[in-house]
């Protein structure tokens, strides 16, 4: 469960992804979580609404779910690769559950995660980003 702060941070990150995918002009173009999610949009549509819904329960006001919900189109939604694929996706949530352990460590210590705090300081800082090839193999494995 994230921290309040980071739960927020990520509607907006969400949204900024999505702006990403659909427009090229748009800045963040490179970035490896546009990267990551832009073959799934729609999965992303559902994700950013899922954490507003999260949001709103907790009380705070929220001007994004609507955003999310007038972007999805009721079609199935085809869940990312890099979820599905059990190697990749420890080592996506263990280098961000790593993160988040370094960023607010009273929060995240409670949930007992066997990953060592990242170094902050590293710079960049070294998250792993699934990487999808054109044989849809995945580096960094």
């Amino acid at each position: 469960m994230l921290d309040d702060k980071r739960l927020g941070k990520q509607r907006i990150e969400a949204w900024q992804i999505l702006q990403a995918i659909d427009n090229p002009s748009y800045g963040w173009q490179f970035h490896p979580a546009v990267n990551m999610w832009r073959p799934y949009p729609e999965a992303l549509i559902c994700y950013g609404a899922a954490i507003c819904a999260e949001w709103l329960s907790r009380g705070f006001k929220d001007t994004m779910f609507d955003r999310f919900f007038n972007l999805y189109t009721f079609q199935e939604v085809k869940e990312p690769a890099w979820l599905r694929h059990p190697k990749i996706s420890k080592k996506l949530i263990d280098s961000h559950r790593s993160a988040l352990l370094a960023k607010n460590p009273e929060w995240y210590s409670q949930f007992g995660w066997d990953v060592e705090p990242m170094d902050l300081s590293e710079k960049p800082l070294p998250y792993f980003w699934p990487e999808k090839e054109t044989n849809y193999k995945y580096k960094n494995i």
